[in-house]
């Protein structure tokens, strides 16, 4: 491209660039091929995006560079500036545009990952994502976050927290039954179905099904307490209002 070219090209991005909206989101740029180049976020989208083509002296040699190669620019609108990060993160693992170093690294970004292939799943804390037969949610922002959810899911919704390994190995319950907070299927305690239930409940929780997981134990609570299964039913009350709380945060 010509520089005049290159200059009639940046004057049409300009124009294209006073319609975007100062509102958070993230920008995705692409070559003259459609190949996504590049990918950013944004608290105003408008603005950020104008900074690119100010053909400022400020600008590093590669933005010049990216700037050089651009031949169309989108965009995606989202909520907040935390949803913009998550969203960039996630169109950079998917393109991995040239340009993108930051954020390239699947080690960068913590997934919660279901291991639905196995008899009885668990949940992990994953730092890639595979074809395993597995359910992935993320990235998230934060690696202690994660741990926390997969902590208040498996004490929730009674999903062991055992490695397969040791759950092979075990002849007897372990502690964690002992204490009310998992279903012993190494010992065969549960079978797979009613397991499969306790997964679900949880899988749409983080499907932000909430209403629907709280009406379900509600009613079980209900039955428990009608059959006079009062402690039964007092730990379903103490997890609808975990969720409860889970969900103001």
């Amino acid at each position: 491209m010509t520089q005049p070219e290159e200059q009639n090209k940046i004057d049409e991005l300009k124009d294209l660039v006073k319609g975007f909206p100062q509102e958070p989101g993230v920008y995705i740029m692409k070559n003259i091929r459609g190949t996504v180049i590049y990918v950013g976020k944004a608290k105003s989208l408008r603005s950020r995006v104008r900074s690119y083509l100010s053909q400022s002296k400020d600008l590093s040699v590669k933005t010049q560079f990216l700037v050089s190669h651009i031949h169309s620019i989108e965009y995606l609108l989202t909520n907040t500036e935390v949803e913009a990060f998550l969203l960039e993160a996630s169109l950079i693992k998917k393109h991995r545009p040239r340009y993108n170093i930051r954020l390239k690294d699947d080690k960068s970004y913590p997934y919660l990952r279901c291991s639905k292939a196995d008899n009885f799943p668990r949940f992990y804390l994953s730092r890639k994502v595979a074809r395993d037969g597995s359910l992935y949610f993320g990235p998230y922002t934060s690696g202690t976050s994660v741990r926390e959810t997969i902590k208040f899911l498996n004490q929730t919704f009674k999903i062991r927290d055992c490695t397969d390994t040791y759950m092979k190995n075990r002849q007897r319950p372990c502690m964690t039954y002992q204490i009310g907070r998992c279903t012993a299927p190494c010992v065969d305690y549960i079978s797979e179905k009613e397991y499969a239930v306790d997964v679900e409940s949880a899988l749409e929780l983080l499907r932000g099904q909430d209403q629907q997981v709280i009406d379900r134990l509600t009613a079980k609570m209900k039955a428990a307490a009608q059959e006079e299964r009062f402690e039964a039913a007092a730990k379903l009350r103490d997890s609808i209002f975990a969720i409860e709380a889970i969900l103001q945060k």
